[in-house]
C-alpha cells in the first residue's frame, strides 16, 4: 500500500482518521463446529413454482435456477453458497436469492418478503445462527431441528438454523431478517419452498409428470424473438404446459403436444432472468422445470434531443462540455420518469429503469444524466460497461440531483459522478449510502452524508473501484456497537487496486477511513492520497 501526503491533504488531516483493524462487523465461526450428520437426497423434493416476488427493501431477488445443492448461490449480491452437507428436507427445493445487504433492513418488520406459491408449501428459512432470531419467525415458524452450513466472506462456514411452516396455495409473507434496532453481525436468511404432502399442485414423482426445457439452455444468452420449447408426459395425459418468465406467462397456453412457444425478449430488461416450464394434467397436478438465461439486446438510439450512446467515457459523454445550456448526448432520467419512457429527454425513465440496464438500451460508453430533484428509494445498479468504455450516471450540469435513499452497486465499469447521496429517514439500521461489489466501478465528485451506516462501502468483490474528490460527512447512529458500522469509506481488498484519492470526510461516527485487514480479511493494493 502507498499514502502519499499532499500539502492539502496535511492540512486537512485533523479532521480524518485513518484505521487498519480487523473486521469488526462478521463474527468468524468456529470452523470446528460439527457440520449436520444428513443425508443428501438429491432430486427427492418437487419444485414449486415461485412467482410475485415483493421486497420491502426494493432491492433484487431471484429464484434459483435449480433446485438448492451443494455449492448454490445463495444471494444476488454475494458469492456465499451452500456446503455440505445439506438436509434431506430442502435438498433440491425451490429457493430464493435475496439480497446479503439487506441483513439489517427494516428491523421488527413482519411484512417485508412476499410471494406466490402455485400449491401447497413447507416453507424453510434458514436464519445465521449469529443473528438474533425474530420475533415472526419465533412464534410462526417450528424449529426443523436441523440446521446446513455456508460460505461466507470467511470461507470457514456459517451455521444457518432451519425453521419451516406450511402454506396454503396462495400469497406467502415473510418478516425482515432481525428484531428491533438490532445491531446486525451476521448475514440475511435463505427462503427454500418444497410441495406440502399431498398438495394438488405437487409434481415430480409423487405426481408421475415429467417435463423438460429444452430450448432455450440453461445458461443460454438470448435476444430478439426466441423459440421455446418443452416436453411434458404424465399417465394422466398432459391438459396445458405454460412457459413464464421471472414468473410471468410470455406465451400461449400450449395444449397439446409439440410444446413450443415464443418470447419477445426486448420487453425485458437485458440480465439474468429465470425462465420457467409448468406443465398441469388432466387431474390438475403439475411439475415445473426452470433456467436461468441472460437477455442481452442492447440496441442504442438516438432522436432530435441528443439521446443515445453517448461513445465516450472519459468526459461524461457531454456534446457540449460542463455547459448546462444545450442538449447533451446521453440518456436521461428525472424524478417524475417511468418504465415506459424512452430515454430522451423528452420521455426520461425513472431511476430505477435506468439502473436495471434502460430497457436493454444502455450500453457500454453511455452517459445517462440525472436531471434536477429528489430521488427517493433504495436503488440496485447493474449496469455492465468495460474498462475502455465505463456507463456513467451524472447529475446533469447546473442542476442539483439528489437521491434520498441508499445504492447497492452490482455489474461493473459504472462511474456515479456529481449527485448528492443521502437519507431523510431517521432509523438507526444499519444501511451504507452506498455498498459496491462493482468491479471498476467509480464514485466521482459526490456528496455524501446523513446515512445511518458507513458513507462509502467498497469491497473485496469488487476490485479497482476509486473514490474520487467526494464529501461525507454525518453518517452513522448511536447504538452498542454502532461504530462497527459508522466510518467514511470502510473497504477491503484482494485483487486488482482500489484508488482513494482528494476524499473530504469529517463527523462521522467511527472512522475516517476504515481499511481492515485479519487472516481472512484481506488488505491488500490500495492507493491513499
Amino acid at each position: 500500500m502507498r499514502i502519499t501526503r499532499s500539502p492539502w491533504a496535511l492540512a486537512l488531516a485533523p479532521l480524518t482518521l485513518l484505521s487498519f483493524t480487523a473486521c469488526s462487523d462478521t463474527k468468524t465461526p468456529d470452523p470446528t463446529a460439527p457440520a449436520p450428520s444428513l443425508d443428501v437426497v438429491a432430486g427427492a423434493i418437487s419444485m414449486p413454482v415461485i412467482s410475485g416476488i415483493t421486497v420491502g427493501s426494493g432491492r433484487k431477488y431471484v429464484v434459483g435456477s435449480t433446485g438448492m445443492a451443494v455449492g448454490s448461490k445463495l444471494f444476488t449480491d454475494r458469492s456465499y453458497a451452500a456446503k455440505s452437507p445439506l438436509p434431506s428436507m430442502v435438498a433440491g427445493a425451490a429457493y430464493i436469492m435475496a439480497a446479503d445487504d439487506d441483513k439489517a433492513a427494516k428491523p421488527g418488520s413482519s411484512n417485508f418478503l412476499s410471494f406466490d406459491v402455485d400449491r401447497d408449501v413447507t416453507v424453510y428459512v434458514a436464519h445465521d445462527a449469529r443473528v438474533a432470531v425474530p420475533d415472526w419467525l419465533r412464534s410462526s415458524f417450528q424449529d426443523a431441528g436441523t440446521a446446513f452450513y455456508a460460505t461466507d466472506y470467511y470461507s470457514t462456514g456459517e451455521k444457518r438454523l432451519l425453521f419451516k411452516k406450511n402454506f396454503p396455495k396462495g400469497h406467502v409473507t415473510l418478516g425482515s431478517n432481525v428484531p428491533a434496532n438490532y445491531d446486525v453481525a451476521g448475514n440475511m436468511y435463505t427462503v427454500m419452498v418444497v410441495s406440502a404432502s399431498g398438495s394438488s399442485g405437487g409434481s415430480g414423482g409423487s405426481t408421475g409428470i415429467t417435463v423438460a426445457l429444452k430450448t432455450p439452455s440453461d445458461s443460454a444468452t438470448v435476444s430478439g424473438t426466441v423459440r421455446l420449447e418443452a416436453t411434458a408426459s404424465s399417465p394422466a395425459g398432459i391438459d396445458r404446459v405454460q412457459f413464464l418468465v421471472d414468473g410471468k406467462a410470455v406465451s400461449p397456453t400450449e395444449r397439446a403436444a409439440p410444446y413450443t412457444g415464443s418470447w419477445n425478449t426486448t420487453t425485458f430488461a437485458d440480465g439474468n432472468h429465470t425462465l420457467t416450464v409448468v406443465a398441469t394434467d388432466s387431474a390438475g397436478k403439475s411439475n415445473s422445470m426452470s433456467a436461468l438465461v441472460k437477455v442481452k439486446n442492447g440496441s442504442g438510439s438516438s432522436d432530435s434531443t441528443g439521446s443515445g450512446s453517448s461513445g465516450g467515457s472519459s468526459g461524461g459523454g457531454s456534446s457540449s462540455g460542463g455547459s448546462s445550456s444545450g442538449p447533451h448526448s446521453g440518456w436521461y432520467v428525472s424524478p417524475n420518469g417511468s418504465s415506459s419512457g424512452s430515454g430522451s429527454s423528452s420521455s426520461p425513465w425513472s431511476l430505477a429503469t435506468a439502473f436495471a440496464g434502460g430497457n436493454g438500451k444502455i450500453q457500454p460508453g453511455d452517459t445517462v444524466w440525472l436531471r434536477g430533484g429528489t430521488y427517493r428509494g433504495s436503488f440496485h445498479p447493474q449496469t455492465r460497461g468495460t474498462a475502455s468504455a465505463p456507463i456513467i450516471f451524472r447529475q446533469y450540469p447546473g442542476e442539483r440531483a439528489t437521491i434520498d435513499g441508499n445504492l447497492s452497486v452490482d455489474g461493473q465499469y459504472t462511474w456515479f459522478w456529481g449527485m448528492e447521496l443521502t437519507n431523510s429517514s431517521t432509523s438507526t439500521t444499519n444501511l451504507e449510502a452506498v455498498t459496491s461489489h462493482c468491479p471498476g466501478c467509480r464514485f466521482i465528485n459526490m456528496v455524501i452524508h446523513d446515512a445511518s451506516g458507513s458513507g462509502l462501502g467498497l469491497w473485496s468483490e469488487g476490485p479497482d473501484q476509486e473514490a474520487y474528490g467526494n464529501i461525507l460527512y454525518n453518517v452513522g447512529y448511536y447504538a452498542p456497537g454502532a461504530n462497527q458500522w459508522a466510518h467514511g469509506i470502510y473497504a477491503q481488498n484482494q485483487t486488482g487496486t482500489k484508488r482513494l484519492i482528494n476524499n473530504l470526510l469529517f463527523d462521522t461516527f467511527g472512522y475516517g477511513f476504515h481499511i481492515y485487514g485479519s487472516d481472512a480479511a484481506y488488505l491488500r493494493n490500495f492507493t491513499i492520497d
